[in-house]
């Protein structure tokens, strides 16, 4: 008897923490470029399941960023 594994049963549960400060200066610096969560939590997804989303940063200095976390139901501290 042959046993097949269910491939969605193995995705890893991912817990994203991002420190949004430095991410979004070194984003802007390295790549002259504004800093995309959607784009970073859609390479994360091809690796498991993304449970936990949570940002670190001045959000009253990023405040142009809220929306996108928001969007993405991302938890901003």
């Amino acid at each position: 008897m042959s046993t097949m594994t269910n491939s969605s049963e193995e995705r890893l549960k991912i817990a994203v923490f991002v420190d949004f400060d430095n991410i979004a200066i070194g984003v802007k610096q390295s790549l002259s470029r504004n800093f995309d969560i959607g784009t970073v939590l859609e390479a994360i997804k091809e690796k498991g399941q993304v449970i936990s989303k949570i940002a670190y940063g001045d959000w009253k200095r990023a405040e142009e960023y809220s929306r996108a976390m928001t969007q993405h139901a991302v938890q901003m501290v």
